[in-house]
């Protein structure tokens, strides 16, 4: 086998191949990114559900919230460090309660994103369920009219 002669490179070729190289490059980050990304939003929407449940245990109204939300933070924190203060958990907390179905999340949205939309996304389902109190309102008022 014929050893490459760094003489004989042809420095007029190695813009091109750099070029391409660079490309597939910054593709596949880009790409391994988002699916680190996606993968996130989904753990955070898992802790959210998870928090509610224990919380809940099965009633549904809450009997206590503050307390778990203060102890977990306080063991994630001494464990994995970053990203698990008590605000961050309450975010996760309500992005499973505006969300509660994981699949319609979008993989293009990262935590970032989520986290400024999760205030409209409470406020619409805020005005759903006020829009469907007047309308079971209006029902029942029609409905008695009717009597």
């Amino acid at each position: 086998m014929k050893k490459m002669d760094h003489q004989n490179l042809n420095p007029d070729h190695i813009p091109g191949i750099y070029q391409q190289i660079r490309e597939v490059l910054i593709q596949a980050r880009s790409r391994a990114w988002q699916a680190v990304n996606t993968e996130m939003v989904v753990c955070y929407w898992q802790f959210g559900r998870l928090i509610i449940e224990e919380e809940q245990r099965g009633e549904t109204r809450a009997a206590y919230g503050k307390g778990l939300i203060k102890e977990l933070s306080r063991r994630l924190t001494d464990e994995f460090e970053r990203g698990f203060h008590q605000r961050n958990l309450w975010f996760m907390r309500n992005f499973y309660l505006a969300c509660p179905k994981v699949n319609v999340l979008h993989s293009e949205l990262s935590w970032t994103h989520y986290r400024p939309l999760l205030w409209l996304l409470i406020i619409a389902r805020l005005e759903y369920l006020s829009c469907t109190i007047v309308l079971l309102n209006n029902t029942i008022v029609w409905y008695e009219n009717t009597l």
